[in-house]
């Protein structure tokens, strides 16, 4: 457009486009898979300036003018190559496999070696002008749904914000405060459409404006959710954003309705209203909290304070706080901005306290409407994807409840997920033995992994007595399908603890690791044992074993108050099993145990069911 006239300047399918800001009459345009060209005279002619790359580029292929050097020019094609004068040579400044081309570019306008380039399913990042790359896709939404812009700060090299297209829920925008080690989910109120573009205001309070195929959204610090921008501009797709700053007005780049233009938007002047979350109240000691600042209205500064905590006072935005020391706490944020002030101040907000020691026997199913179970406490490291409650599948199929986590959806590798259970006191038990059920189907090429660990000290140190991933962790045939189990896919595992009987307040630990493959399924943790003799752990059912001690061979006698299908184990006294039985409800029946080949010593028998348990002491001589 010249003196407000457009002009055709290049034929076939338009693409990108961009002006020398040093001289109007310097003109670069492309057509589809990456035609670059270039014009010195105001568009009356254009020659071409791709660089010499094998094979075309994406059907928009991105590009851009280094925002501090109008010279430098940025490519993206399989690799990313970079011309330092205007575009007469240009040298590849990465080394990407040959799968893929780039189709989001953003270059920090603080620091040209801040450079932040998208391909096949992979954000990457380099902070030394392409000499080295770093993957930081982990915590982003990748296999879910297309990663469309990337929008940067310009007082912050590492605040940077992404776009998805796609009809999936809550997954349209994210962001990241420290050049993508870590992400969240700004996605917000966002209606599920696709978000083609996504373009930061500077020098605003972390203003964002989207295009989405309805038209545009802007947010900022000011607002606690999106808001629609689209008073007059048609119902249209809205494919790409850039703002004038001379002129102070954003322009919409539409599908087929043309180009749109807005002033920007402006925050009231209003003082601010200070508020906080937390994403615990209640922690063990030697915990850390994370604090999230809620604060609007164009919050310039914050003081926060956390008596008891390590530090005592933050001017950070969003803070962590370690308490050293049981207790009950206060938090206060004080919020400013050229306004005026607000304070908020919680007293007795955190507690700070060792849990409990709970009481024999530990006996859980999953089955409570609450979950986590009263007393179990959940570690959801990265606050996405968990351990839940999963109604519709039950350990070997006696109940119909369990928990489970969805690893087939978490593309987070490595991010750990723990479920806790409460103290216990396994000095008053003989031969405690840790029981679960578990099942799993490996996702072919990926792997996720289970431990079971043990801690004295709410969580800080951990010990782990438990550990299997992948093909050894799988109960069922691989699958690339969501696997929910059987009642035959599922495998009783269990850990003879008897070194831990030193201890009146231990807590087991049940640990994912995330490996982005299949869904993983815990049910009836259970610890079994004796608290003195042969005594039975409990009356569920009429047990009577005979002879004992035994040479090779014993009779099991049970009675007729069973209730539940029952399944009958021999282990040793580390806990191995050396026998297993399924045993059908009958009244009363008889079974002959064949221990011939067993070395002599100490054996428990016990007997499970969806009621309780039984455990009893064998003797082999």
């Amino acid at each position: 457009m010249v003196n407000n006239q457009w002009t055709h300047v290049l034929g076939a399918d338009g693409m990108g486009v961009a002006i020398d800001p040093t001289n109007v009459n310097t003109l670069y345009a492309e057509s589809q898979g990456g035609g670059m060209n270039k014009s010195t005279d105001g568009g009356l002619s254009f020659h071409g300036i791709a660089p010499p790359h094998n094979g075309g580029g994406s059907w928009i292929t991105p590009y851009m003018l280094d925002p501090n050097n109008a010279q430098t020019i940025y490519a993206g094609f399989v690799n990313l190559w970079k011309s330092t004068d205007a575009g007469a040579t240009w040298d590849s400044i990465s080394a990407f496999n040959y799968v893929g081309n780039i189709t989001a570019l953003n270059v920090s306008s603080l620091n040209s070696n801040y450079i932040y380039a998208y391909r096949n399913d992979t954000l990457y990042k380099t902070n030394n002008g392409g000499a080295t790359w770093s993957n930081i896709s982990a915590g982003l939404p990748l296999t879910s749904a297309t990663l469309t812009y990337i929008a940067l700060s310009n007082t912050d090299t590492n605040h940077i914000w992404v776009s998805f297209s796609g009809y999936t829920n809550w997954l349209k925008v994210y962001g990241s405060n420290d050049g993508g080690a870590t992400w969240y989910n700004y996605t917000g109120n966002l209606p599920n459409i696709p978000v083609n573009c996504i373009i930061y205001q500077n020098n605003s309070y972390e203003g964002l404006y989207i295009g989405t195929d309805i038209g545009i959204f802007y947010k900022d610090t000011t607002l606690a959710n999106w808001q629609p921008y689209f008073n007059g501009l048609p119902n249209v797709i809205v494919n790409d954003l850039t703002i004038n700053y001379q002129t102070n007005k954003i322009r919409a780049a539409t599908y087929g309705r043309g180009m749109w233009e807005s002033a920007l938007y402006t925050p009231l002047s209003i003082p601010p209203v200070a508020a906080f979350i937390s994403d615990r109240q209640s922690i063990c000691p030697s915990e850390t909290i994370r604090f999230t600042d809620e604060s609007t209205n164009s919050i310039a500064q914050w003081h926060w304070s956390f008596p008891g905590g390590i530090p005592a006072v933050s001017n950070q935005q969003n803070p962590s706080v370690t308490y050293l020391n049981p207790g009950t706490y206060p938090v206060s944020l004080v919020a400013y901005n050229i306004w005026g002030t607000d304070t908020v101040v919680q007293t007795s907000y955190i507690t700070v306290a060792f849990p409990p020691t709970q009481n024999l026997p530990l006996v859980e199913g999953f089955e409570e409407t609450n979950f986590p179970p009263t007393h179990w406490k959940l570690i959801n490291t990265d606050n996405s994807i968990t351990w839940e409650q999963y109604i519709g599948a039950g350990g070997h199929g006696n109940s119909p409840t369990c928990t489970r986590i969805n690893n087939y959806d978490y593309n987070s590798p490595g991010t750990l997920d723990v479920l806790l259970t409460p103290p216990y006191n396994l000095a008053i038990t003989h031969h405690p033995v840790l029981h679960w059920d578990h099942a799993y189907a490996v996702y072919p090429g990926y792997s996720d992994t289970l431990i079971v660990y043990y801690t004295t000290d709410c969580g800080i140190t951990k010990h782990t007595i438990w550990e299997v991933g992948d093909s050894l962790l799988a109960t069922a045939l691989p699958t690339s399908n969501r696997f929910v189990p059987g009642s035959g896919q599922w495998k009783t595992d269990s850990v003879n603890v008897s070194n831990l009987m030193i201890y009146n307040d231990v807590q087991f630990g049940f640990e994912n690791v995330c490996g982005f493959g299949n869904y993983l399924y815990l049910d009836n943790i259970n610890l079994s044992y004796l608290n003195t003799g042969i005594d039975e752990l409990n009356n569920t059912a009429d047990l009577t074993i005979y002879p004992n001690p035994f040479s090779d061979i014993f009779t099991v006698s049970i009675n007729n108050n069973i209730t539940k299908d029952n399944h009958l184990e021999v282990s040793n006294v580390l806990g191995e099993m050396i026998y297993e039985q399924d045993i059908p409800l009958i009244n009363h029946q008889t079974i002959d145990i064949d221990l011939h080949g067993i070395s002599s010593g100490v054996y428990f028998i016990r007997m499970k069911s969806t009621d309780g348990f039984v455990v009893k002491k064998l003797v082999k001589i």
